[in-house]
């Protein structure tokens, strides 16, 4: 029997880099089974945030993902 996989992905840009926030669930909708956010390029290297099931753990996932972007902006620059 095949399972059936909700995906939910929002695809934004800052500073010009790529951000996925996504969200896979399987049929249960009480069995999430990734909720993260990914920076980069979609590949091996990709920098991976995982947030929790509450507003202020994906707010302070993205926060991160921006600081993180703007260090490596910052470090670029030197």
């Amino acid at each position: 029997m095949e399972s059936e996989i909700d995906f939910n992905s929002i695809l934004i840009t800052h500073n010009g880099v790529r951000v996925s926030v996504i969200q896979h669930r399987d049929a249960d909708p009480l069995a999430t089974k990734y909720q993260e956010i990914g920076i980069g390029e979609p590949d091996a290297s990709m920098t991976i945030i995982r947030y929790g099931s509450t507003l202020t753990e994906l707010i302070d996932a993205l926060q991160r993902a921006q600081s993180k972007i703007d260090y490596w902006d910052m470090e670029a620059k030197r």
